[in-house]
Parts: structure tokens; sequence; C-alpha cells
């Protein structure tokens, strides 16, 4: 075995070691430099009691408001890099930075705020970090929210995206694993909790689940609404059609022609499914015109007549 041999098989790191050791290592990097950051997800959820053993992909965390640059230039001592993300409109703000290693088997999600808690992000933050518990990764002390948040913070990431993603289980997973926690007056405590964070709209579905009385709010804002587009959506189809209804006339032919037609770049990182070489691209693009274009052209009309916009 040659000495380069040698260095890649000392570094070769399963996925289950690699998200406790990024954990500990991205805490101890942002507790030098005086950020503060909360684990979500991943193992922590699991010592938690509120979802089941699994390996997770990436290292979720939450950096206090403001401070993303900071810890993401930290970061990038350490060899973290920006994985590349299409330069596309979407219907919630874009919430984090995907950052890769080239010696990791995982990435680092870098969150600045976590959608659908809908009250100020500093407010939201703060209210997360009174509440944090401390555990130990790899011999390094770790912050994560406890359970009644964390429990929120799964609930909005199933409920995000609903018909895109497949999550039609974890709602009731969730559920049932809070019930085995036994705690007293647990809807009325996730009531209180999700009211705290301005959750009580977007994670409607999962305290009604676990039987609060949460009556549905009849006249949205612009944020809840826009969640609750969001969740409705397959892709980025409503997102561009709300692109195309906002722009000025003359741009809307090129918005129009940037949502059917993007880079390959782009295209590639939208589908990475994708096979390698130009006959994966034009096959994409050829599925892309066939429902994109349909697909965009209904969406435009649906939000311009929710918007009261009719110069689609």
């Amino acid at each position: 075995m040659s000495t380069d041999d040698r260095a890649d098989a000392e570094y070769t790191l399963g996925r289950s070691e690699a998200v406790e050791l990024a954990t500990a290592w991205a805490s101890h990097r942002a507790a030098r430099i005086g950020v503060r950051i909360l684990v979500l997800k991943g193992p922590l959820a699991h010592t938690q009691g509120i979802r089941a053993k699994r390996t997770s992909s990436d290292v979720d965390i939450l950096v206090e408001p403001g401070r993303s640059e900071a810890l993401i230039s930290e970061f990038g001592l350490g060899g973290w890099h920006e994985r590349f993300a299409p330069d596309i409109p979407w219907l919630i703000e874009l919430h984090s930075t995907t950052l890769f290693h080239a010696r990791w088997p995982i990435d680092i999600d870098v969150h600045h705020y976590w959608p659908g808690f809908l009250v100020d992000r500093q407010a939201a933050f703060e209210t997360m970090w009174v509440d944090r518990e401390q555990h130990e990764l790899a011999g390094v002390s770790v912050f994560t929210p406890d359970a009644l948040t964390a429990s929120l913070v799964l609930a909005l990431h199933s409920l995000r995206r609903p018909a895109s993603e497949d999550h039609a289980g974890d709602i009731p997973n969730l559920v049932a694993k809070l019930r085995r926690l036994s705690l007293d007056n647990l809807p009325a405590l996730m009531t209180d909790r999700a009211r705290l964070l301005g959750a009580t709209q977007t994670s409607r579905p999962f305290l009604v689940a676990l039987g609060a009385d949460v009556a549905e709010e009849l006249n949205p804002d612009d944020d809840l609404r826009l969640w609750k587009l969001n969740a409705l959506a397959r892709g980025h189809t409503r997102a561009w059609a709300a692109a195309i209804s906002n722009a000025p006339l003359r741009k809307k032919p090129v918005y129009l022609i940037r949502a059917v037609l993007p880079s390959p770049r782009e295209m590639r990182g939208l589908h990475p499914e994708l096979a390698p070489g130009i006959t994966g691209l034009v096959r994409g693009y050829w599925r892309r015109l066939g429902s994109g274009g349909r697909e965009l052209t209904k969406a435009a009309l649906q939000w311009a007549r929710r918007s009261g916009r009719a110069d689609v």
C-alpha cells in the first residue's frame, strides 16, 4: 500500500461516525469564535426519544441570526466549502447553506433560520436557546433544542413539502414517540411552545394529531400564505410561477425561459439523478419541456388568481 493509499484508508469514515464527529467539530469551531449554534435533528433526536435511530447524511445546525457568514468562513478554514445551489426562486426564502468537504462522506447544512417559525428570527432563536439541552458527542459539549422545540423542528421539516417528499409516516411516528415520553399536558405544552415560535398554524396538522384544539386561520398573512403554497408545491414550479407573475411585463419571457431551460449546471443541481454526459442532459430537458411548461402555465394562472393579478 502506498503512502497515499494509507492516508486515504486512515481518513475513511462511515456516515454515522462522520455525523457525530462533524457535529462535535462544528460545535467546537463555533464556540471558538463565540457563535451560538443549535444542533437540529440527527442522532440527538434519537437520544431525546423523539425519533427512531437512523443514519443521517448531513449535520443540521441553526446559527444565531447575523452570524452565519462568520461561521461559514470559520468552517472554510477547515476545508468545508459551499456546495453549488441553483439560482432559482423560492416561495419560502432559502434557509440554509450546504457545505461539503472532499474527505468527509456527509454535508453540513448551516441554517440561518428554521422555516415554519414565523416570529422574528432573533426572537425564535432566543426562545430555542433558553430551553436548550446540553449533550456530549465525541467528547465535546453540543447544544440542541429541548424535546418540545426539537419535535416542532421535525414536524415542520415534514410539513414544509409533504406533497413532493416522502414524509407520509413522519407525523404519526413523531406523535407516537412523544406519547411514550409520558409528558403531562403534552398537547397544551406543545401548543404553547408553538405559539411562542409563531408555529401554531404551520405545525397545525401535528398539533391536531397530538390532540390539541387549534382552529385554522382563515385569513392568513403573507408568510403563512406562502407556507401553505409551498406545502402544496411539487418541485419549483409554483415558485417560478410567482416570479413570472410578479415580474414586469418585459422580463416575463426571460423568467419563463430560465424556468423551462436552466443552465446545464443548474439542471444537474436540480436533477442529480440525470445520467452523465450530454444524453442525460438532453433527456432531462425534453422531460422538462414536456411536463414543466404545462405545469408552469397552470401554476402561473393559479398564482395570479390568488394574488389578484391579471397581467400574467
